[in-house]
């Protein structure tokens, strides 16, 4: 009987209930699914004698690539790397780096491993550094709406002290490092100075009584 095409587990019943014993071999290929005979010796519709043995040669599916190295690649050279290996590419994730952007800096599955033709490799890419401008808090502001305004464009706030001062009331805020307008990385934290007031005057000297004539 011809069993090319068929599942193993139907190919090995067809065969035994005609009178034949059968032996498995499994090879890769890459046309017939995982599990389905893609030959057979002897061949169809040929006479063999009873009880003879009939191999049938069963798809263990594609024969498996390599994965490449992709680390430290940019993703245009790593998309193409994928498809010469015989792959594609997955999932994107982006990351902040000190890297390139789009060099990638992970992947899964790890290079070297063996895998089916046409499976999909994840990886992790630098994003770069991103950088922010820093609004102005010092323009007397309360220490409220100065975290607010540095939270909004994605900063922090440490407020290292006060200092006496006539530029602002106190608890006011007066001096900021970085300054207003310069380019930091974001989640970078700016010092800020609040104001402990004016220096406190002195009193005025008591005037002298004159001596009565």
């Amino acid at each position: 009987p011809d069993v090319i095409g068929e599942p193993q587990g139907r190919a090995e019943r067809i065969l035994e209930r005609a009178g034949f014993t059968v032996r498995v071999r499994e090879e890769p290929h890459d046309q017939v699914e995982e599990g389905r005979v893609f030959d057979q010796n002897p061949k169809p519709e040929t006479s063999a004698p009873e009880n003879s043995e009939v191999t049938i040669l069963v798809s263990t599916g594609p024969e498996p690539v390599e994965v490449p190295n992709l680390i430290g690649k940019s993703l245009d050279d790593a998309r193409a790397d994928l498809q010469a290996a015989g792959l594609r590419l997955g999932s994107v994730e982006r990351v902040e780096s000190e890297e390139a952007p789009d060099t990638v800096l992970d992947q899964s599955p790890d290079a070297g491993r063996e895998v089916r033709p046409g499976r999909e490799v994840n990886v992790v890419v630098s994003r770069g550094i991103t950088t922010v401008v820093v609004p102005r808090v010092d323009d007397c502001v309360d220490e409220g709406t100065a975290q607010a305004r540095l939270e909004d464009a994605g900063l922090q706030m440490r407020v290292v002290g006060e200092e006496v001062t006539t530029a602002c009331p106190a608890g006011r805020i007066f001096r900021q490092d970085p300054g207003a307008g310069e380019s930091v990385q974001a989640g970078s934290r700016v010092r800020v100075w609040k104001s402990a007031g004016p220096p406190p005057t002195s009193p005025s000297p008591t005037a002298t009584a004159s001596p009565s004539p």
